[in-house]
């Protein structure tokens, strides 16, 4: 079944029942050709955009930094909402921006640090990062350490 409507010179809006056009309108004054303008509804109705989730992940961390010795910060890789695994940066300085030395490794899956005992004050950062996957947005976590003799 077709309606069809004369709103203004040239312009025609057909509406065809059961098809999926709805309010469409052909333009026949733009010259060569037909111009669609209107909206269009998908089978199943309009689909909104996804909005992205935010990563979480559960980390466990030290309270406290020994002032000489080895202090195991992280004892298992950190593994996000998502299944990523977080990328770890330690760094650390006698300057409270502890932008400075890399951290040395225990092993391949543990981040630990060993201090000397020699500096009064050593400020300690640890970053994780896990970049933003499909429905996830990006993930980012800092923690800071003073350690005093």
């Amino acid at each position: 079944m077709v309606s069809t409507t004369y709103a203004a010179p040239n312009a025609i809006d057909v509406t065809v029942a059961g098809c999926l056009a709805t309010d469409v309108a052909y333009d026949l004054s733009q010259g060569m050709g037909w111009f669609l303008t209107g909206t269009m509804e998908l089978p199943g109705g309009n689909v909104a955009p996804v909005t992205p989730v935010a990563q979480t992940a559960t980390v466990k961390l030290p309270k406290k930094i020994k002032p000489k010795g080895k202090t195991v910060l992280l004892k298992k890789p950190v593994v996000t909402n998502a299944g990523q695994q977080a990328t770890a940066k330690l760094s650390w300085s006698t300057k409270k921006s502890a932008k400075g030395k890399k951290a040395k490794y225990a092993s391949a899956t543990k981040r630990s640090i060993t201090t000397t005992g020699k500096a009064k004050k050593l400020y300690v950062k640890l970053v994780l990062k896990a970049p933003a996957v499909e429905g996830y947005t990006a993930y980012s976590f800092t923690k800071k350490w003073t350690v005093k003799k």
